[in-house]
């Protein structure tokens, strides 16, 4: 691929994240909805991933298309592509059936206890059967960051 083009590419994607982050903060300021969970929702989830980023551990979310019964999930969480599953927690999100689970790694354990891991589950699902899935998301995280104190 051209250099040229790939510049011109990261910038695009880099300005779209941008807009669309905004975007989210905007509406979520005046009390809009948030809903969706498409292309460049998917880009503002991770910009609410980084922006909730922990220092000791590593969070990642996982997408999926069907309904989260479908899937092994503690599977899904060791197979995914990170240094240390026990080091991190994943937030497993299946938005068309609006499902919200959490997978927690064994060194995080100490910190999320099962009550915890439910209350949260549930605050995000509270938001995620809205079809406010970025608020689910932002708030899920944020109580995770509590939880953890570093």
């Amino acid at each position: 691929m051209n250099l040229w083009k790939l510049k011109y590419n990261t910038t695009r994607v880099k300005l779209i994240k941008t807009l669309q982050y905004l975007k989210y903060r905007i509406k979520t300021f005046l009390g809009f909805k948030t809903v969706g969970f498409e292309e460049p929702m998917s880009l503002v989830a991770f910009n609410i991933l980084k922006k909730h980023d922990l220092s000791k551990f590593t969070m990642s979310i996982a997408n999926y298309p069907k309904s989260l019964e479908a899937y092994d999930l503690e599977k899904e969480h060791a197979t995914a592509l990170r240094i240390n599953g026990e080091d991190c927690l994943t937030i497993h999100l299946s938005p068309k059936e609006k499902q919200v689970k959490l997978t927690i790694g064994k060194n995080i354990r100490g910190y999320i206890s099962n009550e915890s891991q439910l209350a949260i589950e549930n605050k995000m699902m509270q938001h995620v059967s809205k079809n406010e899935i970025l608020s689910g998301l932002e708030i899920g995280l944020k109580k995770i960051k509590q939880c953890i104190v570093d």
